[in-house]
């Protein structure tokens, strides 16, 4: 299966955003992990999914193309 990094960051963002319990600042939180996720790179990415998915990925099966 092939993943891509966009859907690999949605996940981080979500799994982290389940803690978040500032109501006010929730949007704030969100749109500042997307713009700090979006600028990391592929193996930063693929490492911190690892950390939370039940089943790992590996670099080489994540596009950056779609």
């Amino acid at each position: 299966m092939t993943y891509t990094k966009e859907s690999l960051i949605k996940q981080i963002v979500s799994n982290r955003m389940l803690t978040v319990e500032d109501g006010d600042n929730y949007k704030q939180i969100l749109d500042e992990l997307y713009t700090d996720l979006r600028d990391k790179d592929i193996d930063y990415i693929v490492t911190t999914y690892n950390t939370i998915a039940t089943t790992p990925v590996t670099v080489s099966e994540v596009s950056t193309l779609l």
